[in-house]
């Protein structure tokens, strides 16, 4: 049998392994909790009802406007929801499309 597969008496740990350990895992969780903390959003950074960051404007408006004192035929309307469809999927990112009944 090879000395490294022998089993001696020692523990497996011993105290002092214990107390390193410990303050080991503790320090990375404090320093974890700090990051977690330092990196969270700001109030300036929230968004409102609108989906907007608090304090801050639109980085791009989409307006769609619509004649409609003609009534719609039927393939209109179903034109007219794909295209919004479309629209809704192209606004940028932090851009507004806002829709009115």
């Amino acid at each position: 049998m090879h000395s490294y597969l022998i089993a001696h008496n020692s523990p497996r740990w011993t105290k002092q392994d214990r107390t390193h350990f410990g303050l080991a895992t503790a320090g990375i969780a404090l320093a974890g909790a700090f990051f977690v903390y330092a990196l969270r959003p700001t109030a300036a950074q929230r968004f409102d009802e609108a989906g907007c960051r608090c304090g801050s404007q639109p980085r791009s408006r989409t307006v769609i406007l619509v004649d409609n004192t003609d009534p719609f035929s039927p393939q209109q309307i179903a034109a007219f929801r794909d295209y919004l469809t479309k629209a809704r999927s192209e606004v940028p990112q932090w851009g507004m499309l806002r829709q009115r009944k």
